[in-house]
């Protein structure tokens, strides 16, 4: 059987969101929608989506563990482990 808590305050800009439960494993998100000192950023899918990302292999002979991202949009890029690049020779796997 699933429950889920309803939304609550935490504080002004904060709420805990629903429950969520995988696998014995339950989660409540805490979100605050003005928490100070955070830049504005982007995900990769995001950027990519937007065209504000161009990813491509450092010099023409490639290198494996290299690649060259260049960020044009005006926030941070967030690339998070795990995520696939694609835009050299071959896709690349980040791990951090």
């Amino acid at each position: 059987m699933r429950r889920y808590l309803p939304a609550r305050l935490l504080g002004k800009d904060s709420i805990i969101s629903a429950l969520s439960k995988i696998k014995g494993l339950g989660v409540l998100p805490i979100v605050n929608y003005t928490a100070p000192g955070i830049p504005p950023f982007i995900t990769l899918d995001e950027a990519l989506d937007l065209g504000e990302v161009i990813i491509r292999e450092v010099n023409d002979e490639g290198g494996v563990g290299l690649l060259s991202i260049e960020n044009r949009s005006n926030k941070n890029l967030l690339i998070l482990d795990g995520e696939i690049l694609v835009g050299g020779k071959q896709g690349r796997i980040v791990n951090s």
